[in-house]
């Protein structure tokens, strides 16, 4: 029976387990769980972000012409840079 499951889990990507008709677990591909991980990742940085824009100032930020100068990015770098990727 477990090889059935198993069998299903790599077909479906999900297989949810039942005791007496109830839910005990569920069985995730390693796929499906990875997904799943980077989603709740996604979501936390999110949550991060929103927290941290909430608290921002204006004098918070700086405009895209001196942080690229601060770290010595040059408009010609844009330029020269592949933009078929």
């Amino acid at each position: 029976m477990a090889v059935d499951q198993f069998n299903e889990v790599n077909e479906a990507g999900i297989k949810i387990v039942l005791k007496n008709n109830v839910p005990a677990c569920v069985l995730l591909s390693p796929d499906v769980y990875e997904e799943l991980k980077e989603t709740l990742e996604d979501c936390r940085l999110l949550i991060e972000a929103e927290k941290r824009m909430d608290k921002a100032q204006k004098d918070d930020f700086i405009s895209a012409e001196e942080a690229m100068q601060k770290l010595g990015i040059s408009e010609e770098y844009f330029r020269s840079t592949d933009t078929d990727v």
